[in-house]
């Protein structure tokens, strides 16, 4: 196994705050990078957050903790809550059975969020609020945070409730932010 010597995401973020857009350009690409690989090979994570995200001594990205990982086709829906809530897609957290991959985009969203901002995008203190916030509106962005219009519209994007209106991995890797 390979040392993760600057520890995981979610630890790094709260020791330094949150990352330049450049950065989160960087990691996040080597996650989607990942989940690209791992989705062709028809396998899930289904607990993608910053805290199964480890960091070498470079920071590059490795994706960690697949107890909750299954090998499932593309036409399988999943009825299995696994992950954490403040991660989860509205759709796992209202008990509708989903698209795994698809779920895991909007976990991905909440991650680049996070790498952004320094906090989580959703008060997950209150679930069925936090659904509402996720079914009714777009996550906001601090003003103070100066993030260009092309990031802000990809986590829009990846925050998306709508399933067929939520980005795929082929649309953020053909994002304007990966392509700026």
């Amino acid at each position: 196994m390979e040392k993760a010597a600057h520890g995981d995401l979610l630890e790094h973020i709260k020791k330094n705050g949150s990352l330049p857009e450049g950065i989160c350009k960087s990691m996040f690409r080597q996650l989607v990078d990942g989940l690209k690989y791992l989705h062709a090979k028809d396998v899930v994570h289904r607990d993608l957050k910053c805290e199964n995200l480890l960091l070498d001594e470079c920071d590059h990205l490795k994706v960690a903790d697949f107890g909750f990982a299954r090998v499932i086709s593309d036409t399988k829906l999943s009825e299995t809550f696994c992950g954490s809530a403040a991660y989860a897609p509205p759709e796992i957290l209202q008990g509708i059975p989903y698209h795994p991959k698809s779920a895991e985009i909007w976990s991905m969203g909440v991650i680049l969020y996070i790498m952004l901002v320094g906090m989580m995008p959703y008060d997950d203190s209150d679930v069925k609020a936090m659904i509402k916030v996720q079914l009714n509106s777009k996550v906001s962005f601090p003003e103070k945070k100066k993030l260009t219009p092309e990031v802000k519209a990809l986590v829009h994007w990846m925050l998306e409730p709508r399933l067929d209106k939520r980005a795929s991995l082929d649309d953020i890797l053909a994002s304007d932010w990966f392509n700026s």
